[in-house]
C-alpha cells in the first residue's frame, strides 16, 4: 500500500476528531462529548428535528468515506469505517420520553417543556454532564483495548477464543474472520500485520500540554510550569485544544480510537 493512501486515510479519521470547548465547570465536562454525539440520529419513536449537521464535519460521527482517498477503502461494499465508527461508544440525551444524540434540540426542548435532561451513556444514565463523560472515556477506553487485539467474527458475533470461533463457524457452515482495528480480515497472518499497525497509529496519537508560551510533552513538567507561572495547563490534541483535563482526555481518546479504524481499514485495503 502507498504512502500516500496511508496518509489520505489517516487524515480523514484525523479530521472526524472531536471538536472540545475550553472552559470546564465544576462537576461538568467541557462540551466535547456533547460534539461527540450531535451527529446522532434520535432512537425513540419520538423524533427531534436537530439542527446538528452544521457540526458533523467536527464530531467524528460524519461518515468520511466520500472524502478523497476513502473510496479506495470502501469498494462496492460500502465504507468499513463508516460501519465501524457509527458503531462507537456515544453520549445520548433524554427528556422525557425522547432521546436524541443531539445535545442542542435536546436543551431546546428541555428548556421548552421545563423537563430535566439526563444524559446517557453505554445504557446508564446520568443526572449531570461530568459524569456521563467520565463514563465515555471508560467505554472508550475498552473500545481502544479491544480494538487493538485480534478477534475471531463469525457473521456478526465475535469472540476472543479462535477454538469457540471455530466451533461456532463449524455449526453455522461459514469460516471464521479475523478481526482487528474492528475491519474483517479472512487472512490471518493480514491481520497479525494489522495488529501492528493500529497498535502503532494508537501510540502516534499524542497529548501534547502548553502553558503560557511553552509547549510540553510531558504532564509533570506541564504542572509544574502551571504552578510556577500560574497560568492554566491547556490540552492539545492534534488541532484541538481544550482547559479541561476530562474533555482532553475525551479528545485523545476519540483521536485514538479514529487513528486505529484508519489503520485497520488501510491494512484491510492492501
Amino acid at each position: 500500500m502507498s504512502k500516500k493512501l496511508l496518509s489520505m486515510l489517516t487524515a480523514c479519521a484525523f479530521a472526524a476528531a472531536v471538536t472540545t470547548a475550553q472552559a470546564c465547570p465544576k462537576h461538568e465536562a467541557a462540551a466535547a462529548a456533547k460534539k461527540a454525539a450531535d451527529k446522532e440520529t434520535t432512537t425513540t419513536a419520538k423524533l427531534v428535528d436537530a439542527p446538528c449537521h452544521k457540526t458533523a464535519a467536527k464530531t467524528g460521527d460524519t461518515p468520511p468515506c466520500h472524502q478523497s482517498g476513502a473510496k479506495l477503502v470502501s469498494g462496492k461494499s460500502g465504507c468499513p469505517m463508516a460501519a465501524r465508527l457509527a458503531k462507537l461508544p456515544k453520549m445520548q440525551y433524554k427528556v422525557g420520553e425522547t432521546v436524541t444524540g443531539c445535545s442542542k434540540s435536546a436543551a431546546k426542548l428541555a428548556e421548552e417543556t421545563q423537563t430535566k435532561m439526563v444524559y446517557l451513556v453505554a445504557d446508564k444514565s446520568f443526572d449531570n454532564e461530568g459524569d456521563a463523560t467520565v463514563a465515555l472515556n471508560a467505554a472508550l477506553e475498552a473500545e481502544i483495548a479491544s480494538l487493538k487485539t485480534m478477534q475471531f467474527a463469525v457473521g456478526s458475533d465475535c469472540v476472543r477464543c479462535p477454538i469457540t470461533a471455530k466451533g461456532m463457524a463449524k455449526k453455522a457452515g461459514t469460516k471464521v474472520a479475523y478481526r482487528v482495528g474492528g475491519m474483517d480480515f479472512s487472512d490471518k497472518d493480514q491481520a497479525a500485520k494489522a495488529v501492528v499497525l493500529v497498535n502503532d497509529a494508537s501510540d502516534a496519537v499524542k497529548m501534547t500540554y502548553k502553558v503560557a508560551d511553552k509547549s510540553f510533552t510531558c504532564d509533570k513538567m506541564a504542572g509544574g510550569a502551571s504552578k510556577e507561572t500560574g497560568k492554566a495547563i491547556t490540552y492539545v490534541v492534534g488541532d484541538e485544544e481544550t482547559s479541561c483535563e476530562t474533555s482532553a482526555k475525551l479528545m485523545l481518546n476519540k483521536a485514538k480510537v479514529h487513528a486505529i479504524v484508519a489503520a485497520a481499514a488501510a491494512a484491510l485495503a492492501s
